[in-house]
């Protein structure tokens, strides 16, 4: 009798498992274990303080860059993690209203071609990407992920 095929039988034979002895595991130090070897960027306190000098940075950004109304929609949806319909909500104004603030306004001027403008989401790419503090840590998270790769 045949066996029935399944979904799974297209990538099963993609899957090898190899078995290892928690001792074997253990011979390895910390910075050169298998899960360092997977996966270079876990713990890496250079990293993690970049990573924190990134985020400093950024939201000088944002307050030096967005009106007041478009910070307090950029904290609330970014640093709270709150929905646009929470954040407007929140601030008393329609959702529209707070999506048009991070993605800016469309205008139709003739039905083949749609313009944006506005929006925080383009302000701070472009403030973001002209930033020279900002630059320097990228480029520095950069050159230490190729170092630990």
């Amino acid at each position: 009798m045949e066996q029935k095929r399944n979904r799974s039988d297209a990538y099963q034979a993609l899957f090898h498992e190899i078995a290892f002895s928690q001792e074997m595991l253990g011979i390895f130090s910390n910075n050169d274990s298998i899960s360092s070897r997977l996966c270079p960027y876990q713990y890496d306190e250079r990293l993690l303080d970049l990573q924190d000098q990134l985020k400093t940075e950024f939201w000088r950004v944002v307050r030096q860059t967005l009106t007041d109304k478009q910070r307090q929609i950029v904290e609330m949806t970014g640093k709270e993690g709150l929905t646009q319909q929470e954040t407007a909500k929140r601030l008393q104004i329609n959702q529209s209203s707070c999506a048009k603030s991070l993605h800016g306004n469309s205008t139709y001027e003739d039905t083949k071609s749609k313009s944006s403008y506005g929006g925080s989401y383009k302000k701070l790419q472009v403030a973001v990407s002209l930033d020279p503090k900002i630059q320097d840590i990228l480029t520095k998270i950069s050159e230490l992920r190729e170092e630990r790769w």
